[in-house]
């Protein structure tokens, strides 16, 4: 009876993981304009928030180390600059909130990022639909 709840857990899991890893895989691929993002709110449906991001970030430092052969010294030094002065920082700042805040929190801090971001990606080109739509509703 004990394993095949442990069964049922470790499918739950690898259903979340294995969705979370390839949304990631494609995003980072090309495919998805940058909504790599969701594969961390994705994987905590199914794993304490704290575990999700140890889970999923480290793949998704790996995902980029592979494509850097690709941009390889065709960068500009000054926008590279710009992300390491605010990376080391996030960084620390990221260690120090994720040893103090709650699970619950997390969830709801993940959830909150994820949901700006969906606003601030499909806002702008939904109020021009709006706006194109109303002009063409008061069309005389």
């Amino acid at each position: 009876m004990v394993k095949e709840k442990v069964i049922d857990q470790d499918l739950f899991f690898y259903s979340f993981a294995s969705f979370a890893v390839l949304f990631a895989a494609v995003s980072k691929g090309g495919f998805g304009s940058g909504v790599a993002f969701a594969s961390v709110p994705i994987l905590s449906l199914a794993l304490p928030p704290e575990l999700a991001l140890g889970f999923m970030l480290p793949l998704l430092m790996v995902m980029d180390i592979t494509s850097l052969k690709l941009y390889w010294r065709q960068w500009e030094w000054s926008f590279a600059y710009a992300l390491l002065v605010g990376a080391f920082p996030g960084v620390l700042l990221g260690f120090i909130f994720l040893s103090y805040l709650s699970s619950s929190f997390l969830k709801i801090l993940i959830g909150g990022f994820a949901l700006t971001y969906i606003a601030h990606q499909f806002l702008p080109s939904f109020i021009k639909y709006l706006a194109i739509g109303s002009q063409l509703f008061f069309i005389k």
